[in-house]
């Protein structure tokens, strides 16, 4: 039988934090998907809580679509909360 590994909402963020940290732009949410392995409906759940947190900030980055076209997607980065960098 598989055992499932539950890890908890700090440690779900401390690791995206460090993923997203060396990242100038963040990661969009096809992104932190394809890094986490996560469905995108548990990834906006998370960014939802780490908004809450005042532990996410929000950028864009140049993505070209399928046609070559430029666009701007929604990125995101992590950071501690206020209250945990002490």
């Amino acid at each position: 039988m598989k055992e499932d590994i539950q890890i908890t909402l700090a440690e779900w963020l401390q690791e995206l934090e460090e993923a997203t940290g060396g990242s100038d732009e963040g990661l969009t949410t096809t992104e932190l998907v394809e890094l986490t392995g996560k469905p995108r409906k548990a990834i906006l759940g998370l960014l939802h809580r780490a908004k809450k947190k005042g532990m996410l900030i929000v950028g864009r980055k140049q993505l070209y679509r399928l046609d070559g076209i430029a666009t701007l997607a929604p990125c995101y980065k992590f950071k501690r909360a206020a209250e945990e960098r002490t």
